[in-house]
């Protein structure tokens, strides 16, 4: 549950817009990078105060990149949001890390949240989401995320080769590449537990159910659920993107949003569909188990029922009477096993014959 709703007791009775950093950001500090590029010139550099912002030119001359990782001073964020003319509600929105993916806009601003994902390397591996808060405005990207641990570094490094046709684009395509990393993320962790789907699978077909669990089967849809949960509000936000007539998303970046928005229909479909196998493997799961249980009693009701008259037959002769039939002959006792051979023989053959067996 943790992984859907964090604690807000902090929030509580806190009028709107009051600024709290998340408790799991509490003793991490907040890191700003700014990256500056164009098609001839790119520069990286990490802002020591929030006065090195106040230099900033404001042009278009050079899409400017404003990468704030960690979330625990929300007096630099307040005056980030101040800066560059973003709502208090929206900062607080940024801070709170729970958030669900939504996308929200002016007409000189569009504010997207999102949730990146990641997966443990574990036997039972647990998928942890990320907040990603993105602001784009005249041709300044700002970025938001909870953890310092560098998440974009493979993008700057593409940016600074002239990979790709970031250097090519405005902001716009930078906000793309972003979504495009998220999404990119979203298959990697879907490769993954697609691999234990069928890895169970396949030990479902082969028999080998001892080395089965139906907890092992509902964790995986759980996972999927948490998944498919993080991946429509993405989707619903791209097609919201993509109706919305702002002057901030360029027609010529249009095309990648679509193909961004095809990408996160296809992950939820995918979601979906892995949680339907697993539905199909745990009622297959659960019908083997019954069909090996029930061939087990199906056995042990064909002994129980061999030895009742076997029992009864032992039974009489145990009472001590002074006078039974045959009590007194030589040769009672083995005409009484051989009568109970024989009827163990009968009946076998006659359940044999039935194939109850």
């Amino acid at each position: 549950m943790a992984r859907l709703i964090k604690k807000r007791t902090r929030r509580k009775w806190k009028p709107p817009g009051t600024l709290l950093s998340p408790s799991s950001s509490k003793k991490k500090q907040t890191v700003l990078h700014l990256i500056e590029y164009n098609s001839d010139q790119f520069s990286f550099n990490r802002l020591s105060s929030f006065s090195e912002l106040e230099n900033i030119p404001n042009n278009n001359e050079k899409v400017h990149w404003l990468d704030i990782e960690g979330l625990s001073d929300p007096k630099l964020i307040q005056k980030v949001g101040t800066k560059f003319g973003i709502h208090p509600l929206w900062l607080e929105d940024v801070l709170n890390t729970d958030h669900r993916s939504k996308l929200e806009e002016l007409d000189d601003l569009i504010f997207v949240i999102l949730k990146s994902i990641h997966i443990t390397e574990e036997e039972f591996s647990e998928t942890h989401f990320k907040q990603i808060s993105i602001f784009l405005k005249d041709n300044f990207l700002i970025t938001f995320h909870e953890n310092l641990d560098n998440s974009f570094h493979t993008l700057i490094d593409r940016i600074q080769n002239k990979k790709g046709k970031i250097r090519d684009f405005s902001a716009d395509y930078l906000f793309y590449s972003i979504v495009d990393y998220i999404l990119d993320n979203y298959y990697e962790v879907l490769e993954k537990l697609g691999q234990k789907v069928e890895s169970i699978e396949k030990d479902l077909l082969s028999n080998q159910i001892d080395a089965l669990s139906s907890e092992n089967i509902f964790y995986l849809k759980n996972e999927f659920l948490f998944l498919k949960k993080a991946a429509v509000p993405i989707r619903e936000s791209l097609k919201q993107l993509l109706r919305i007539d702002n002057e901030e998303i360029h027609k010529k970046t249009r095309s990648y949003f679509k193909d961004a928005l095809d990408h996160s229909i296809q992950i939820v479909e995918v979601a979906d569909s892995y949680r339907q196998i697993l539905t199909d493997l745990l009622a297959h799961h659960q019908n083997v188990t019954q069909y090996k249980m029930n061939d087990i009693v199906k056995v042990l009701t064909v002994f129980a029922s061999i030895f009742i008259p076997l029992t009864f037959i032992a039974s009489v002769y145990g009472m001590n009477f002074a006078h039974m039939p045959g009590q007194s002959h030589p040769n009672g006792f083995y005409l009484a096993v051989g009568t109970m051979l024989l009827l163990f023989a009968l009946m076998l053959g006659y359940f044999k014959y039935k194939k109850w067996f």
